[in-house]
């Protein structure tokens, strides 16, 4: 990847930015957008793990843009992860609960449920959260659990045998 994540940022940004001025409906729109949102968020959380907070850059920079204007400071920790849930919190509205066999392997809802889980639990740990502010694991177990009934609803789960994951595939614990 040549400037990973911020080359993807600007093309997911591109998308958002662009896809309600086409002729897509709904139906079609919405899903893409999920996943945008979902992969946005993915490349700030691969970030911020790694550097804390980072600048958000949320909307397309342009070239033509003044060079003071491409400058954007860096966001705090906090306010990354804000942003990291908010768009996962966007996807999981828009992400359909599974894709057929021919889209197998597409983040769906059960995926981004899951992923909100482990950002917030990554954002409840002692690296992001060293007063230990409970709230932060309170919203973190609220999302597991939250994921964990849904993939259950969904069919997801734990094989009856561990070493049948490697022989039968696709199967229920798949969720990314």
């Amino acid at each position: 990847y040549n400037n990973w994540p911020y080359a993807t940022i600007r093309t997911i940004n591109t998308l958002l930015g662009s896809i309600d001025k086409g002729n897509l409906d709904d139906a079609e729109k919405d899903p893409l957008k999920g996943q945008a949102f979902f992969w946005r968020a993915w490349a700030y959380f691969s970030m911020v793990k790694g550097y804390g907070g980072v600048p958000l850059i949320l909307d397309v920079q342009e070239s033509s843009m003044s060079i003071d204007s491409l400058k954007v400071k860096r966001n705090s920790t906090s306010e990354c992860f804000s942003q990291i849930i908010k768009d996962v919190d966007s996807a999981i509205a828009k992400l359909p609960p599974s894709w057929d066999n021919k889209n197998f392997g597409r983040i769906d809802k059960s995926a981004a449920m899951a992923f909100k889980a482990r950002a917030l639990l990554f954002y409840a740990s002692p690296l992001f959260n060293p007063s230990d502010v409970v709230s932060r694991w309170q919203d973190a177990y609220n999302a597991a659990s939250s994921a964990k009934q849904y993939c259950e609803s969904q069919g997801k789960g734990l094989m009856d045998n561990f070493a049948d994951i490697w022989d039968q595939q696709p199967n229920k614990e798949g969720i990314m």
